[in-house]
């Protein structure tokens, strides 16, 4: 809050820039103030008037930019607040779990083009290397997990799944879906399973199909335990390769059934259409009792 008026102000100045002699004395009088306060104002209007008109942005231009500023400012700290934390730790981590979802890295990137802008998103390659830094580490941590499991695997369902031709063997435990064994094998022959399934001693039951490689491991290793005094797993074919082929069996039967029985109401019909017409039925009531002897009732 000013103590001296603007007009006062001016009349310092005034009296400092074009007075006469005595006449700052004066004015500092009649403003109530000191004569060094009387040059001081003279300093500051000469300052404001000279900025005004030397040719730079008027003093109510530049009013305008500073409120223009504070409302942008205003506007910056309200975003800010509806904005995601997003550090480069959590964008590692929401890469690894929504590669470990399924999700491709094109997927993961357009994701991430949302929250962070398609100008900060990672590169393809940045995240394929996240992704498989994570693996590294995971594998480590597996690696402990693994031998600390072996002799809580009791039961194993085992098969094979391909990626390009190559086999990886694979062996899940049924109660808890555990997939306890996935290495990616050069074969799936008999002594490639053997080495398999070597570090599971516990093994008491395991269930496969009837593939002569797989069959030829668990022999192998039914044999080894057998010769070394210990356990012996048993040996079941599994549900799903019984039932499929069961299924192959009864479609071929059940085809059979549906020509039978279709033959058998085409010639019942030629039957009554043959009495209808006042015709001789026995030829054709001999060939619909045929027909209906071949159904399977």
């Amino acid at each position: 809050m000013l103590k001296i008026s603007l007009a006062s102000w001016i009349a310092n100045a005034a009296a400092c820039l074009c007075g006469r002699h005595g006449d700052v004395t004066t004015q500092a009088q009649t403003a109530g103030c000191s004569r060094q306060t009387a040059y001081d104002h003279a300093r500051k209007v000469h300052a404001v008037v000279e900025a005004e008109f030397a040719g730079g942005s008027p003093r109510q231009q530049l009013l305008d930019q500073v409120r223009a500023l504070r409302h942008e400012n205003t506007q910056l700290w309200a975003w800010l607040e509806q904005t995601i934390d997003f550090p480069e730790a959590k964008r590692q981590e929401f890469t690894v779990t929504a590669a470990a979802m399924g999700l491709s890295l094109n997927q993961i990137g357009g994701l991430l083009a949302i929250v962070l802008g398609a100008a900060a998103r990672p590169s393809r390659s940045a995240l394929h290397r996240i992704v498989q830094a994570a693996g590294c580490r995971a594998g480590q941590v597996l690696k402990a997990l693994d031998r600390r499991c072996r002799t809580l695997i009791l039961v194993g369902c085992l098969d094979e799944i391909f990626f390009h031709g190559r086999p990886v063997l694979v062996g899940v435990e049924p109660t808890s879906l555990v997939w306890f064994l996935g290495p990616c094998a050069a074969d799936r022959s008999g002594p490639t399973w053997l080495k398999a399934l070597h570090p599971w001693s516990a093994l008491e039951y395991v269930v496969a199909d009837a593939g002569t490689g797989l069959q030829s491991g668990i022999a192998q290793l039914q044999q080894e335990r057998r010769v070394a005094g210990q356990t012996v797993p048993e040996n079941g074919l599994d549900v799903f390769h019984t039932t499929q082929e069961a299924q192959r069996v009864l479609r071929q039967h059940w085809h059979r059934v549906e020509r039978l029985w279709e033959e058998a109401e085409a010639a019942e019909a030629h039957a009554r259409r043959a009495g209808q017409q006042g015709q001789d039925r026995r030829g054709p009531a001999a060939r619909a009792r045929r027909a209906c002897g071949g159904r399977w009732w």
